[in-house]
């Protein structure tokens, strides 16, 4: 589109001219997530990222980001539902870093699955162990990509199946709950 809008040689009408805009910034948004995934997959593989950890109370951390996705009015084809530890709940992680994991494994929840799909959030509290599961009724994972969730670049969707994304998020999401030991 860059080329095409540079040589001039076209007339493009306002509404042609906005979505070849929206995709040039789409694909430029893109771009840059990329190019920040790659940066972030080097730096966990050589533990260049340093995490601050904060005592965090669980249930109202998990518990603000899954409202997040219950606004999300491009999210209302599916379910979320959230259920808090019984118990307090306190773990230290850095919650910068943290919220990238639990993103990461609402929107796999949500993108490979069909509309409809509910999503449960669950956190678990006993004695010094904390526990969140995100489960959903979707069409589940075939072995093979369960073999390879946390390979890098690995991209469990079959061929026909277009999907965005360079197979990283799994493998960002482990290093990131590794880091946090």
């Amino acid at each position: 589109y860059g080329h095409l809008l540079e040589s001039g040689q076209y007339e493009y009408t306002r509404e042609e001219l906005q979505q070849i805009g929206q995709v040039i910034r789409d694909k430029s948004d893109y771009m840059v997530d990329l190019v920040n995934d790659f940066s972030l997959i080097f730096q966990l593989k050589n533990s260049a990222i340093a995490i601050q950890k904060e005592r965090i109370d669980m249930n109202a951390f998990i518990h603000d980001l899954v409202v997040k996705y219950q606004e999300d009015v491009t999210l209302n084809n599916h379910h979320i539902s959230f259920e808090p530890s019984d118990e307090p709940c306190e773990a230290e992680i850095d919650p910068k870093w943290f919220i990238r994991v639990i993103e990461n494994l609402l929107s796999n929840a949500m993108k490979h699955n069909p509309p409809k799909t509910q999503v449960h959030v669950k956190v678990y509290c006993k004695q010094y162990t904390t526990m969140i599961s995100i489960t959903d009724n979707g069409k589940g994972m075939d072995e093979t990509f369960v073999d390879h969730l946390f390979t890098r670049y690995y991209k469990g969707t079959s061929t026909d199946e277009r999907t965005e994304g360079e197979g990283l998020g799994m493998s960002i999401a482990y290093a990131i709950v590794k880091l946090h030991d």
